[in-house]
């Protein structure tokens, strides 16, 4: 993930990289737990909502079903 910091990441693969004997609903159950916490310390400062420039962020453009 380190090396890939710059480009998104599919989060099945991150749920089976981190869970690989989950079933796939209980993978993607434990991330987005794990998510939520991650998303709200990186709340944006700015009022505009913006990162400062190379501030890790979380693409939400994977959605889940």
């Amino acid at each position: 993930m380190i090396l890939n910091r710059n480009r998104p990441i599919d989060r099945r693969l991150l749920a089976f990289m981190f869970w690989p004997r989950a079933s796939e609903s209980a993978a993607r159950q434990n991330l987005r737990q794990y998510l939520h916490p991650i998303r709200a310390a990186l709340t944006p400062i700015d009022p505009e909502g913006r990162l400062p420039q190379g501030a890790p962020q979380i693409r939400n453009e994977h959605t889940w079903e």
